[in-house]
């Protein structure tokens, strides 16, 4: 079954809630909070993410043309049975991921915003922030992501910019197909 919110199969920065050990991190129910009155309109759902820019020290260019390159919109159904459930959209949003930690994440009054760190202090730690706006019917957010690179010194940027909107109702299933 999907996720009630559409965007949050996607947020990379909202996919962790983990503890709270430095000051600034969030704990999941900290994260729960913030979500607990997010909803959503059911139907079929249609997301696209393109990368704006990619700085990447020493990485061949080929490799970075494969980020850049479109990728195909992602489309997938909200029943009414999951949008009348936003206790779901929280637990998605706040369930720990090893490793991550939330930063400053806020998502009230059709804006949202965080940074998600994971592997703090180590060579291979990734921070992901984010910004944007939603409603019960679309989202469009930027994030930002840093990480060291597979080989050799320096960070990784990428920018990435990411939309969905409410397209219509839910297609009809074929009989003997199971729910998504």
């Amino acid at each position: 079954m999907r996720l009630a919110l559409p965007f949050a199969a996607s947020l990379a920065v909202a996919g962790c809630g983990g503890g709270s050990e430095a000051p600034g991190n969030m704990t999941g129910d900290q994260v729960k909070a913030e979500v607990a009155d997010v909803r959503v309109a059911p139907g079929e759902w249609e997301q696209r993410t393109e990368i704006l820019s990619v700085e990447a020290p020493d990485m061949p260019r080929e490799l970075v043309s494969r980020f850049r390159q479109p990728r195909p919109p992602l489309r997938y159904c909200i029943t009414p049975e999951q949008a009348a459930q936003p206790a779901r959209v929280s637990d998605a949003i706040a369930r720990p991921q090893a490793g991550c930690t939330m930063r400053g994440f806020t998502m009230q009054d059709g804006r949202m915003e965080g940074q998600m760190v994971c592997r703090e202090g180590s060579p291979a730690q990734v921070s992901t922030a984010m910004s944007g706006t939603y409603s019960p019917e679309s989202f469009d957010y930027r994030s930002r992501i840093e990480m060291p690179p597979p080989i050799g010194d320096g960070v990784i940027r990428i920018e990435a910019r990411t939309t969905g909107r409410r397209i219509g109702p839910c297609p009809a299933q074929a009989p003997g197909e199971g729910k998504q």
